[in-house]
């Protein structure tokens, strides 16, 4: 076992000092977790005297949500009919070497655990982030709201890994994971239908009261933990320590069954690791199963221009070919967003707020990363701030495309004028170019280093700096000089165009002789 703890702590110390391996990542890594650190401090010092019963009702809903969110995740990699648990390299050390069943399974869960552990702090912060507005923040709350999050996301995984070996051990032992979905599923379900609005009270009324209904309790994990923050709430310490103490046995439970599964599955793993790695690779190069066998069509007449031009026409044919401008994901958030506006009454103007979160997830360097990766494209005879800006446009049609389905809705939904509309369009247009602009300079920082995680993290912290120039003339035109929130917008579209612009200048070095692979 020695030898398996020290190649997960040397995997744990390559993963970080990857992060410190140059003085520009270094610092901005610490400058991240502390400006994390400082925020959640100051939400806990600072926060605003709110009633309780808000807190148990905003803490509900979005531990529902957050539920959901889970419970959606471990449905899909519980239905999927292949997938692995480790990679190809750890799986020729841990499944080769002299180790025993029970050594191998226990490095596995650690891993399990870790995975966890990064997930629920990622998913703490955006629900932190979300809940500041509506609830009292407190140093117990948000301890128990990272504890949960792991709990929820280590059962999810954990369940996970047992059907894997159940089912290869059993092949038919695939129907006890369909069943115990099922059952899952069906009992939520049913509380849903308990709380349908019969009384004509409507949807809202439904959802209402099935976010209160202390039958969910009674659902394993999930409903255990939503019990537990819930009793924090409302100090009720008993209902608080049954939900974790019920979810700390499951886990524990999940946990033996792991380190005590019988049978021979070394060989189908390490397949399904060499599987899992290839497809990786693949994915890495551009060359995965989906995008060979996507689907396209035939477009009639296509123009090529020269210099720059030549990248924008390739990438509007690709875009032409695939229609693909609008992922089911994000349509599906959108959607979502805007349910939760409407049953909790708040308006078209904190709309805005949840659409700009997902312009910000949205704003990914990957189609541009693709191109950097292709050599031809640094021997194309033009500037290189021309040609960067030509791979943002179809990343900016991208942006365009979440912004129109944002708002195509808002008229009938949210009784939206024409005025206010256009206001946010030009704000939500603004925000994506500078956020699209922010991931360029991430990615002209960390090449090589760089992670969807660290992007992300990077991205918001120099985003939450760049939007200060907009605030501040936004703010100065409508509260200080009076003028129309269309025409203030209009001219906040012009300051983060330019700020954004900034961004691409710095990000301009990508593009000549210091691209992703420089490192």
């Amino acid at each position: 076992m020695s030898a398996l703890s020290y190649l997960f702590f040397v995997k744990l110390k390559a993963q970080i000092r990857r992060l410190f391996s140059k003085p520009s990542s270094a610092i901005i890594t610490l400058l991240i977790i502390g400006f994390f650190g400082f925020s959640i401090y100051s939400a806990v010092a600072n926060r605003e005297v709110m009633s309780a019963m808000m807190n148990v009702q905003s803490v509900q809903g979005w531990m529902m949500l957050f539920c959901g969110y889970v419970l959606f995740l471990m449905t899909i990699m519980i239905l999927q009919k292949r997938t692995a648990i480790v990679t190809r390299d750890d799986a020729q050390f841990i499944f080769a070497g002299p180790f025993t069943r029970r050594q191998t399974l226990a490095y596995l869960l650690i891993e399990t655990v870790e995975g966890s552990l990064i997930y629920a702090l990622i998913a703490v912060v955006y629900i932190l982030m979300m809940m500041s507005s509506t609830v009292i923040l407190t140093v117990p709350l948000i301890l128990s709201l990272i504890l949960s999050s792991l709990l929820m996301f280590y059962f999810a995984f954990a369940l996970f890994t047992w059907f894997y070996f159940l089912e290869m051990v059993n092949p038919r032992a695939r129907w006890i994971k369909y069943g115990f979905l099922a059952v899952l599923l069906s009992f939520i379900a049913l509380i849903a239908v308990r709380n349908f609005g019969f009384d004509g009270g409507g949807i809202e009324s439904t959802i209402t009261r099935f976010v209160a209904d202390p039958l969910f309790n009674w659902v394993p994990v999930f409903g255990w933990c939503k019990m537990a923050l819930v009793g924090l709430v409302r100090q009720d310490l008993t209902a608080c320590l049954i939900g974790f103490a019920a979810t700390f046995v499951v886990c524990g439970g999940l946990t033996f069954l792991i380190l005590n599964v019988k049978g021979d599955f070394y060989e189908q793993a390490i397949m399904d690791a060499e599987w899992i790695s290839e497809l990786r690779q693949n994915a890495r190069a551009h060359r995965s199963q989906g995008n060979i066998n996507e689907k396209v069509v035939s477009v009639g007449k296509a123009h090529f221009g020269s210099g720059a031009q030549a990248l924008v026409s390739k990438n509007i044919l690709i875009l032409r070919k695939t229609r693909r401008l609008l992922s089911l994901q994000e349509g599906i958030m959108i959607l979502i967003y805007l349910g939760i506006v409407w049953m909790n009454g708040q308006g078209f103007g904190f709309y805005q707020f949840f659409i700009l979160i997902v312009l910000f997830t949205s704003a990914t360097t990957d189609r541009i990363a693709q191109d950097l990766r292709v050599f031809y494209l640094y021997l194309i005879p033009d500037r290189p701030i021309k040609k960067l800006a030509a791979l943002m446009v179809p990343s900016m049609l991208h942006m365009a495309a979440v912004v129109f389905a944002s708002l195509v809705l808002c008229p009938l939904v949210l009784g939206a004028g024409w005025e206010e509309m256009i206001s946010a369009a030009f704000m939500m247009i603004g925000f994506g170019w500078l956020f699209l602009s922010v991931s360029l300079v991430c990615l002209r920082l960390m090449k090589s280093r760089s992670t969807p995680f660290m992007e992300q993290m990077i991205k918001m912290f120099l985003s939450l700096i760049l939007v200060i120039p907009y605030g501040i003339t936004v703010v100065g035109l409508m509260f200080g000089l009076g003028l129309p929130g269309l025409l203030a917008q209009l001219v906040g579209l012009l300051v983060n165009g330019i700020v954004g612009f900034v961004c691409l200048i710095l990000a301009a070095p990508l593009l000549s002789g210091n691209n992703l692979m420089a490192d």
